[in-house]
């Protein structure tokens, strides 16, 4: 067997967990030798050559997911600071939720995405897609101030008066990891496993009430992996590391009891595991990679298959390619010594099929592979050079951003073309705010010109027979329909409208599906804001944004927006403010 030395991962990083799903950190890798794929090329347009397209003025865009739920936001002035909601029915009024949210940003608080979460709920179809994806309730902590903490909370989004509902008798909150399980089927049954500075790893479900007392985990294990059931859409327990038994791999319950057995690897149970990180989000089956690595190298890590139903407690199988070599993943660049995953948006995913970005060198240059997981086989498609910003899969094709071009390649990983490119004197920058795609549109931003003047949104099919590209315009972010292949792939979840900026004040928005059908105007940006920010793929058709006038400080404002209806831009903030907690909690 060739596993001592092929583990890794992180006893102890910033875990955050969606569905399962474990964020990993970002870097590069080494792999060894595999046959890459060539193809024909295409040039790109927009700046190269291509005449801009002309979008009709439309009044309003259709094929949205419909939520019309409170939408949550926080504001740090005015009469009332705090957490707030908008009801779309009635957008002119806002709705105070909680006034004991303080806002805090010393130098002890914890992160804004650390300290107000959406909590998500969807419906789980027989076929085993998802639909109806939405928000069901925001879990946040009283205050944000590890110095002065009253617990946590929820509030709901499907009621036209919120009150803050606590949970859990904890009230203190000096955090360190946390993983969150989303029980998509239903919302009460969300876990939060979480770490107290010295004192351990604790677990509540948003069911619990201010009088029930978290779960302790034995102070044995430390989770490094959850584990879902993927009939339900809600976790199934954790892989664990048991320092008392050499640091083998074992899984506890969603009640944090110690199922019997061990994880093994060909029937053998790895011994002196130093680290375990998962790669990307549980497949179909609820299997996953795992990036492993032992104490005797804990930043060399290899890549392993669990299946979590094939024995008592799960299965690995190290993953090999063709002639049998492991694929192996360089240390990262900071200490501790741990393997370097590629950054979440560098992997995607179409149905069980991962392809993902791996740089020959920790400090993220120089040429990179591209690479693709199916089962227990790994393959370079590709070597390229300069990694760029996304690696994006969407219907039978996946797209990788390269130095100046964007390559698309057939999910088999033949078919190699280049379906964007520059080959004037200055070249051009390609970047994109939106990592989702439609009916095969991708959507980036191109700056090209002399210090990128010139700028274009640009909406491309990723076999490059079409495209629509937009003058003085940029991409700002999306909505989603509400729609994924299955409850393991919301990173693959269906965008419907795609938001830009043009002329740098005027924000209008695009159907996904149909770029090239026009625009709806949804208003001009609040006095000198000249940037936009949205946060997190939400259902639309109405969401929040915030406006960021550009300076030093620079303030911000906190925007409504309903793109079925044109002119509908509404700034819903009491007063401008140069605090960053002036925005849309993620998720709306």
């Amino acid at each position: 067997m060739k596993t001592r030395n092929q583990f890794s991962g992180a006893r102890a990083g910033v875990l955050a967990v969606a569905l399962g799903a474990l964020l990993a950190g970002c870097g590069g890798g080494g792999s060894s030798n595999d046959g890459a794929a060539g193809g024909p090329s295409t040039p790109g347009g927009g700046g190269g050559g291509v005449e801009p397209t002309e979008l009709p003025a439309l009044a309003g865009l259709e094929g949205d997911a419909d939520n019309q739920d409170l939408l949550y936001f926080t504001q740090p002035e005015g009469a009332d600071p705090g957490l707030y909601a908008l009801d779309p029915a009635a957008p002119e009024t806002s709705i105070l939720v909680d006034d004991r949210v303080l806002l805090d940003e010393n130098a002890f608080s914890l992160s804004y995405d650390r300290s107000f979460l959406p909590i998500h709920e969807a419906t789980l179809n027989d076929d085993g897609s998802l639909s109806d994806f939405r928000v069901d309730r925001v879990l946040y902590f009283d205050n944000r101030s590890l110095l002065d903490t009253n617990g946590f909370h929820t509030a709901a989004t499907d009621v036209a008066n919120p009150q803050p509902d606590p949970v859990s008798s904890e009230d203190l909150i000096l955090l360190t990891n946390a993983i969150i399980q989303y029980a998509l089927d239903d919302a009460d049954n969300t876990s939060v496993l979480y770490e107290l500075s010295d004192q351990g790893w604790y677990q509540f479900l948003l069911s619990d009430d201010e009088n029930t007392d978290p779960l302790q985990l034995a102070e044995r294990f430390t989770p490094v992996a959850p584990v879902l059931d993927p009939d339900l859409g809600r976790g199934a327990g954790y892989l664990v590391i048991d320092s008392d038994d050499d640091n083998r791999i074992k899984r506890v319950g969603m009640d944090l009891e110690l199922e019997p057995g061990q994880v093994t690897i060909e029937g053998v149970a790895p011994a002196a595991t130093a680290r375990v990180l998962p790669l990307g989000g549980p497949l179909n089956d609820g299997a996953q990679y795992l990036v492993i690595s032992g104490e005797d190298s804990p930043g060399i890590g290899g890549l392993f298959l669990y299946r979590p139903e094939q024995g008592d407690v799960g299965t690995l199988e190290q993953v090999v390619n063709g002639e049998g070599d492991p694929l192996l993943f360089n240390e990262s660049l900071f200490p501790p010594p741990t393997p370097a995953l590629p950054a979440p948006q560098h992997l995607t995913r179409s149905a069980d099929v991962l392809f993902f970005a791996m740089q020959g060198n920790v400090l993220g240059f120089g040429d990179f592979d591209l690479v693709r997981l199916e089962g227990a086989e790994w393959r370079r498609v590709a070597t390229e050079s300069s990694l760029g910003e996304f690696v994006i899969a969407s219907g039978d094709r996946v797209a990788v951003h390269s130095e100046d071009q964007v390559l698309s390649f057939a999910l088999d990983g033949s078919d190699r073309r280049v379906i964007d490119s520059d080959d004037s004197m200055f070249g051009q920058d390609i970047s994109t705010p939106v990592l989702g795609a439609r009916n095969g549109w991708i959507f980036y931003n191109r700056d090209t010109g002399i210090g990128g003047a010139d700028r274009f949104a640009v909406a491309k099919r990723l076999d490059g027979s079409d495209q629509v590209v937009i003058a003085d315009a940029s991409w700002v972010g999306a909505s989603s329909t509400g729609t994924a292949p299955s409850a393991t792939q919301l990173d693959a979840m269906e965008v419907s409208e795609v938001f830009m900026l043009r002329n740098g004040t005027e924000l209008a928005a695009v159907n996904a599906a149909m770029p090239a059908a026009g625009a709806v105007r949804l208003g001009q940006l609040p006095d000198s804001a000249d940037q936009v920010r949205m946060y997190g793929l939400a259902p639309g058709p109405h969401r929040l944004l915030q406006a960021v006038s550009s300076g030093a400080p620079e303030t911000l404002d906190v925007l409504y927006v309903n793109t079925r209806q044109e002119d509908s831009l509404r700034v819903i903030s009491e007063q401008s403010s140069g605090d960053a907690d002036q925005r849309p909690v993620k998720g709306f």
